[in-house]
C-alpha cells in the first residue's frame, strides 16, 4: 500500500497520443479490402444538412474536380469493394467474367450483384468537422447522380456561366441534405453559397492544402488487386495476402479473416475425407461378406470330405482295394485391401460459389 500519496512525486509524465497515431491504429484494424489507399480517410455524410468544399484536381487544370471510377461493391465473404480491371485498365476482370457467366445462366440477380457501379472520386473539406479536422482533405466517392446534381447547381441559369465551386481562392461551399439509411439513403436540396470564400483564411493552411493536393493526385490513391487475387476472392480462398496487412514476422500468424478462411478450408477438406472414409468402410464390409462366403464354402467342402472318408472305410471293410481319392486343398483367395485416400482431395480446396 502506498504511503504519503500527497507528498509522493511521480517520475512519469503523461504525453497524450496524437490524432495521427489514433487514426493509424484504426486503419490497421480494418478487415475489408479497400479500393483506395487506406491511409486516407473518406467522407461520410451526416444525417441532416452537410456543408462541404470541393477541392480542385490540380493534376488536370481546367477539368472536373473528380475522376470517374468503376467499383464492384460488396464482393466476397467480407463484402469488400474492388476497382473493376476491365473498366479502369482495359484488362481481364474475373468479377466481370462472373457477371457474364451469371447472365448466360439466367441468374439475373447474381449478375446484378457482380455488376460494376460508376462513382466520382474527389477531394473535399468537411465544413462541419471539428477544429482538428476542418482543413483535412477527405476522399469522397460520390454517386454519379450526386455528381449530376452538383453540376446542375454549378451553372448560372440566367447567364449560362459556370459557378467555380472548386476555386481554392474564390470558390463556393456546397450544402446538401442526407436522409435515410442503407439502400434508402437520399441526398437532396443541393445549394451553392452566394458568397465566394477561400478554402482557408490562413495563408499557411491554404498552402498546406494545395501542397497536399499536388502530392496526392486522385489517380495515385487508387488501389488495384490483380486477377489472381480477385479469382481467390470469388472462389472463397485468397491465394495472395493483402500487402497492407502482411506482417514482417510470419512465425506467429495473427487471427485474421484470411487465415480463418484458410483454416475453414482445411476443415472442409477434412469433412470431405470423412465422407471418403465412410465409402471405404462400406467397401470393407463388402470384403468381409465375401470372406464369410468363402468360409461357408470351406465348411461345405469339409463336410463333403468327411462323407468321402466314411465311404472309404466301408470299402476297406469289404476287403476290396480302393485307391484313396486325394483332392487338392482349396486356396483361400482374398483381394488386397483398397488403398485409403488421405484428406479426400489432392490438397486443393474445392472452389466455393
Amino acid at each position: 500500500m502506498l504511503k504519503n500519496k500527497s507528498k509522493a512525486k511521480s517520475k512519469f509524465t503523461y504525453v497524450p497520443r496524437t490524432i495521427e497515431d489514433v487514426r493509424k491504429r484504426s486503419e490497421l484494424s480494418s478487415r475489408f479490402d479497400n479500393p483506395f489507399n487506406p491511409k486516407f480517410r473518406k467522407f461520410k455524410a451526416r444525417q441532416g444538412d452537410n456543408t462541404v468544399r470541393f477541392l480542385p484536381a490540380t493534376f488536370q487544370p481546367g477539368k472536373h474536380f473528380g475522376i470517374d471510377v468503376w467499383i464492384h461493391p460488396r464482393v466476397g465473404s467480407t463484402n469488400s469493394d474492388y476497382l473493376c480491371l476491365q473498366k479502369m485498365k482495359s484488362k481481364r476482370c474475373p468479377i466481370c467474367d462472373a457477371e457474364a457467366d451469371a447472365r448466360r445462366s439466367g441468374e439475373t440477380e447474381d449478375a446484378k450483384k457482380y455488376a460494376p457501379v460508376h462513382k466520382v472520386l474527389c477531394w473535399i473539406l468537411d465544413r462541419n468537422a471539428g477544429k482538428d479536422d476542418e482543413f483535412d482533405p477527405l476522399l469522397y466517392p460520390m454517386t454519379e447522380y450526386n455528381d449530376k446534381d452538383i453540376a446542375d447547381v454549378s451553372e448560372n441559369k440566367k447567364t449560362g456561366a459556370v459557378i467555380p465551386i472548386d476555386n481554392p481562392a474564390e470558390g463556393f461551399d456546397v450544402t446538401f441534405r442526407r436522409t435515410g439509411e442503407g439502400l434508402r439513403t437520399r441526398y437532396s436540396a443541393w445549394q451553392v453559397d452566394r458568397d465566394p470564400t477561400p478554402i482557408a483564411d490562413d495563408s499557411r493552411t491554404y498552402e498546406e492544402i494545395i501542397d497536399f493536393l499536388n502530392d496526392n493526385p486522385l489517380p495515385s490513391v487508387l488501389k488495384y488487386y490483380d486477377e489472381k487475387y480477385l479469382e481467390g476472392i470469388l472462389s472463397g480462398t485468397r491465394e495472395e495476402k493483402d500487402e497492407d496487412l502482411d506482417g514482417e514476422d510470419d512465425e506467429e500468424e495473427e487471427e485474421t479473416p484470411r487465415n480463418r478462411r484458410s483454416r475453414q478450408t482445411e476443415e472442409d477438406e477434412s469433412d470431405i475425407g470423412d465422407v471418403d472414409d465412410d465409402e471405404e468402410e462400406e467397401e470393407d464390409d463388402d470384403d468381409d461378406s465375401e470372406e464369410e462366403s468363402d468360409e461357408d464354402d470351406e465348411e461345405s467342402d469339409s463336410d463333403d470330405d468327411e462323407e468321402e472318408d466314411s465311404d472309404d472305410e466301408e470299402d476297406e471293410e469289404s476287403d476290396e482295394p480302393a485307391e484313396e481319392e486325394t483332392r487338392p486343398a482349396r486356396r483361400r483367395v482374398t483381394s488386397p485391401p483398397p488403398k485409403r485416400k488421405v484428406g479426400g482431395t489432392s490438397g486443393r480446396a474445392r472452389p466455393r460459389r
